[in-house]
């Protein structure tokens, strides 16, 4: 083989491990502030009735209300991170997931979250209107690093 190739074929694999390392990330901070969140949840119930607090009805059946902003077509990270909620979770009906992304992704995503989290309370959000705010309040820097993370979805 040629040389040549064998150096094309290892720049293109480390383009591509560049991207993937990101979302990785992505996923792992997701996954993580999810189970702690959880895990808080329930060692704040276990304390209170191991000391003798009586705990109204309505306060253990509230909703739990968490968000994940994205505008990455790739749904996988966000996937992966409601089904590890889901699966941690003792009362895993208690959550209500809400995926805010952009106009063009949010009917995908519905239809990808209808397929893979049956079962599992999604709501799909985009609004427009407060995404162009954020955006027009956000300035990139040269500096700062890559212009792709000066999105509205990651502030």
């Amino acid at each position: 083989c040629d040389p040549r190739c064998m150096d094309v074929s290892v720049a293109a694999h480390g383009a591509s491990m560049r991207w993937r390392w990101p979302a990785l990330a992505l996923t792992s901070i997701t996954v993580i502030s999810l189970c702690l969140t959880a895990s808080q949840l329930h060692r704040s119930q276990l304390v209170g009735r191991e000391a003798g607090i009586d705990q109204d009805s309505s306060s253990v059946d509230e909703l739990i209300h968490l968000c994940i902003c994205s505008d990455d077509s790739d749904f996988r990270p966000a996937v992966v991170a409601i089904r590890s909620a889901v699966a941690s979770a003792r009362q895993p009906e208690r959550f209500v997931f809400h995926f805010i992304t952009t106009s063009d992704l949010s009917l995908r995503f519905a239809r990808a979250a209808r397929l893979q989290l049956p079962g599992i309370h999604v709501e799909v959000h985009a609004d427009e209107d407060v995404q162009n705010t954020i955006q027009s309040r956000i300035e990139f820097r040269s500096s700062a690093g890559r212009k792709g993370l000066a999105s509205a979805f990651n502030f």
